[in-house]
């Protein structure tokens, strides 16, 4: 991230050099790259302007398309758009199953999942995540197994059942550990703080 934000100046000439030279795929491509770095960053102004671009001027590759859709959907739920976040995690999730990437499909059902659980329908949430966690440890999709499981602690979380929070964000911590995912690991952990505190513990 440090070495794309010394460059950013550089990477978004580029990026209006594409716009500007009808180079569509290379848009996308270069979105596609940029997009997890502008929403880590807090650049909100370049996501807002080059997502929507890339997705109306783009279609192929499939994978960078799928790339924006991920980040565009996450943006757009971020601000509370989430009739432009379904859709572009519909199309995204679309794409996944034509191209046979059943990680993907699973990481999209994941961000549906948790647009349901922001807008309040928990039992939708609830059913969805159970469903790609069983998914996920059928296929060895590790990362996903501990995604959803930290996930089904929020959903908890939202529903008041903290003792349920605590016990998956207890089971997220260890997951997560094995993969090595320090960033899982703090944000189980964290849950498991603040579930505890809401248990008068």
């Amino acid at each position: 991230l440090a070495l794309i934000e010394a460059e950013h100046d550089n990477l978004r000439g580029a990026v209006e050099w594409a716009r500007d030279s009808g180079e569509d795929e290379l848009l996308l491509r270069l979105v596609a790259v940029l997009g997890a770095f502008w929403l880590r960053r807090g650049h909100y102004r370049d996501a807002d302007s080059w997502f929507p671009l890339a997705l109306e001027r783009g279609s192929s590759p499939t994978q960078a398309r799928m790339e924006v859709l991920r980040a565009a959907s996450i943006r757009t739920a971020g601000t509370k758009d989430y009739e432009r976040s379904d859709a572009y995690v519909a199309e995204w999730r679309r794409l996944a199953e034509l191209t046979g990437d059943e990680g993907e499909v699973l990481r999209a059902m994941n961000s549906a999942a948790l647009n349901a659980s922001e807008q309040g329908d928990l039992e939708r949430a609830r059913a969805e995540l159970a469903k790609i966690g069983e998914r996920a440890r059928e296929i060895g999709d590790d990362r996903m197994v501990a995604f959803t499981t930290i996930n089904l602690g929020t959903v908890a979380w939202e529903g008041g059942d903290f003792p349920a929070t605590h016990e998956y964000a207890e089971q997220a911590v260890e997951l997560f550990r094995e993969l090595g995912d320090l960033g899982g690991v703090a944000t189980s952990l964290a849950t498991c703080g603040w579930s505890s505190l809401a248990l008068e513990d």
